[in-house]
């Protein structure tokens, strides 16, 4: 099973947690206890969504060094290559994420706008800030292993 879909069945039960409370509280009309369900739930998408989104980011990483070892190895004139030895030397660290996405997916295509919103959305939330566009984890994950697996490493 991979990671995504991993954290697609864990979401589905903590939600699941969080739906049981919220239709307890209101079952009982404990507009407190509803409203604290609720804030918990929304905590709890932003949070998985952070960590599915996190994964993403690691199969990025390891795609965009396999790249550069082989686009470094290849045989080709010094022009050609220049890019490559300096991005390679390069802590990836510093190198921005979307240039990363770049060197792997095609900028003009629906996957890398999808990533693009995707990473503005995670860095709203990783940075204090709530998101404005809520997502489905679930739906997330699905896509993002859908991508994950397209990478293009050549």
């Amino acid at each position: 099973m991979s990671i995504f879909r991993e954290l697609a069945d864990q979401y589905a039960i903590a939600d699941g947690a969080f739906a049981a409370l919220e239709s307890r509280a209101f079952a009982r009309d404990d507009d407190g206890a509803y409203d604290v369900a609720v804030r918990q739930r929304e905590h709890n998408d932003r949070s998985y969504f952070l960590y599915v989104f996190t994964r993403f980011e690691t199969t990025v990483n390891e795609a965009v060094e396999r790249l550069l070892s082989i686009r470094c190895a290849t045989v080709t004139p010094w022009p050609e290559r220049r890019v490559w030895e300096t991005l390679r030397r390069s802590k990836l660290a510093d190198v921005a994420f979307l240039i990363r996405v770049q060197l792997l997916l095609d900028k003009s295509q629906v996957d890398y706008a999808y990533i693009r919103r995707l990473y503005e959305s995670r860095n709203g939330i990783g940075h204090g800030g709530d998101w404005t566009r809520p997502y489905d984890v679930a739906d997330v994950a699905a896509r993002l292993e859908t991508i994950a697996g397209t990478v293009h490493v050549t």
